[in-house]
């Protein structure tokens, strides 16, 4: 039976429309507006603008990456400034109180910023997305950070951190390592002070002796490199995730042997063009967001989006299809990550020219 769809707006208007079509979304749309930003979503699903105004362009510029407080109050967001220009003076990570909408910059200044994670010890793990980029440990009452070089010199926004205090990086660039950080003192409030560094290799992993110099050394001990490693997430089986936006795939590390097993968790073959980012609902599905160049605007929606795998929980074991088509006229989405209790999703709008606002809103119609 065919499914009717909304055209999601943001800025504008929820506007229903009667189009048969069977799932996944299939409907060509086109857009004469700057701020035309339109997603085809499923019936069931609508959205909300929560964050974002044309007119404060630099109170909302670029959000890239979001995570939940483990209250389920807070929604912080790293911004990706690359503007040598007007960096220093642009936010780099924020905190919107989701009761209220209120925003506050926690942190400015921080060149190109990306990657963000949530630390088992109640602190925020903030990555920047260039070669000479470091992640920095942020206190997320105050904005307070401190730079941890241990973890490494390189393009960070992939990161994962395992419930027992273990961080997983990965180095976006077209010949990517993926790295691990053993703590000494996991867990510890300090635990990023001190600890090991390992790069991924075909043998297993390999220490790094200088994380100044980390791309180097996996470039001299011939390691493992993939085309463009970006968004990395630990998923509930254990394993760690990571999407190959260069390769058309993700794949899959189990790290739980003597010697870690790589297998692809989405092949090239089931057609996803640039996976980037990637979510985990709580019943196990995964989510993924493509990293949509400017030319694809010019493709079929279809070809665009955001797409779900199912669980072995789900009815459809396995099942990959296209959940949401997303018309990228100078953006993509980023940043996603649900609620607590499944049934919203938060996704940014991350627009590629500068001198246009982004936008952060919610899709809700999820369930267990």
């Amino acid at each position: 039976m065919g499914l009717k769809y909304c055209f999601l707006l943001p800025f504008f208007f929820f506007h229903p429309v009667n189009a048969e079509s069977s799932f996944p979304p299939t409907a060509s749309v086109k857009t004469n507006s700057v701020f035309g930003k339109t997603i085809l979503l499923p019936e069931g699903f609508s959205y909300k603008v929560i964050s974002g105004d044309n007119n404060q362009i630099s109170s909302i510029s670029k959000p890239d990456m979001n995570v939940l407080s483990p209250d389920g109050k807070f929604l912080y967001t790293s911004h990706e400034i690359r503007d040598k220009k007007t960096y220093k003076e642009m936010p780099s990570l924020t905190r919107l109180q989701l009761a209220t909408g209120k925003t506050t910059t926690l942190i400015k200044g921080l060149y190109a910023a990306d990657g963000l994670k949530w630390t088992p010890w109640n602190t925020l793990l903030l990555g920047q997305e260039f070669s000479e980029g470091f992640v920095y440990e942020v206190n997320p009452e105050n904005g307070h950070h401190i730079k941890r070089p241990l973890l490494g010199m390189f393009s960070h926004e992939g990161i994962a951190i395992t419930p027992n205090g273990i961080v997983y990086l990965a180095d976006e660039h077209q010949h990517g390592a993926i790295y691990k950080f053993i703590p000494d003192n996991p867990l510890a409030v300090d635990s990023l002070s001190s600890g090991t560094l390992y790069t991924l290799s075909k043998t297993g992993w390999i220490k790094i002796n200088n994380p100044m110099r980390a791309r180097q050394e996996s470039i001299d001990k011939k390691v493992i490199f993939f085309d463009r490693p970006e968004d990395m997430e630990a998923g509930p089986d254990g394993n760690i995730y990571i999407a190959i936006t260069g390769e058309n795939r993700v794949i899959c590390i189990n790290d739980s042997g003597k010697k870690p097993v790589i297998t692809d968790y989405i092949s090239a073959d089931a057609g996803i063009i640039y996976p980037d980012n990637l979510v985990f609902h709580p019943n196990g599905d995964l989510y993924i967001l493509q990293d949509i160049p400017k030319y694809t605007q010019y493709l079929n929606m279809t070809t665009n989006g955001i797409w779900v795998k199912h669980s072995d929980r789900n009815s459809q074991p396995g099942n990959i299809k296209l959940f949401a088509s997303w018309a990228p006229v100078n953006s993509e989405p980023s940043g996603a990550v649900f609620s607590h209790d499944g049934q919203m999703m938060y996704i940014n709008r991350l627009e590629s020219d500068r001198h246009i606002t982004g936008a952060i809103f919610n899709i809700t119609g999820f369930h267990n």
